[in-house]
């Protein structure tokens, strides 16, 4: 039961941090007092959010790193012309 509230929980953060990166914004039903946990959506996404993304981006950027090195590393056909005069 503690599994599902969490799940749910979660869910809930991860929703309304996406809307309020995307530019949208929660408007409470009529009458309805919002959670004071409504505030931190304004603040981004969550702490385990950023950390995936920013492991996210690390490893991007090393793998694009070393596929620039092995590229340049590299002499296949066409990475030269052929300027030899030939018969």
């Amino acid at each position: 039961r503690r599994a599902v509230e969490s799940a749910r929980g979660n869910f809930r953060e991860g929703a309304r941090a996406s809307v309020g990166t995307m530019g949208g914004r929660i408007v409470p039903a009529p009458g309805v007092v919002p959670p004071a946990a409504a505030s931190t959506a304004s603040e981004g996404p969550p702490s385990w959010a950023r950390s995936i993304k920013q492991r996210q981006g690390l490893g991007a950027s090393a793998s694009l790193a070393a596929h620039a090195l092995r590229a340049g590393d590299g002499h296949g056909a066409g990475a030269s012309i052929d300027t030899q005069e030939k018969d």
